[in-house]
């Protein structure tokens, strides 16, 4: 089925190269993160995507929203990637042990 959303479809792509079997790199982080918040973290209007940094034996993302060229921080909690699992946890949202390419599907 294609996929007409440009969000979704760099979702897509970026979830079906994530390998779980070897940890988490800073780059699966980001993709991991945004679908986290594609799915569970966004408002109608307003697409939030995550700014990664290192914490350790996990990875933050800064949640970072806005309208047009100029994303903001927006006050909200960070999303945790576990390093080693891939586990995703935020205060805002629910726990999941993994994303992957079915979780978008409708």
């Amino acid at each position: 089925m294609p996929v007409s959303n440009p969000r979704e479809k760099y979702l897509r792509e970026g979830l079906s190269t994530i390998s779980y079997d070897n940890g988490i790199a800073i780059t699966e982080a980001k993709i991991l993160a945004d679908a986290y918040l594609y799915l569970h973290g966004s408002e109608p209007g307003r697409l939030r995507h995550a700014r990664i940094r290192d914490g350790g034996d996990r990875w933050f993302g800064d949640v970072i929203g806005g309208v047009g060229v100029s994303p903001l921080r927006t006050g909200l909690p960070p999303v945790e990637v576990d390093k080693i699992t891939g586990q995703i946890k935020w205060p805002q949202g629910p726990t999941l042990a993994r994303i992957d390419v079915t979780s978008l599907d409708p």
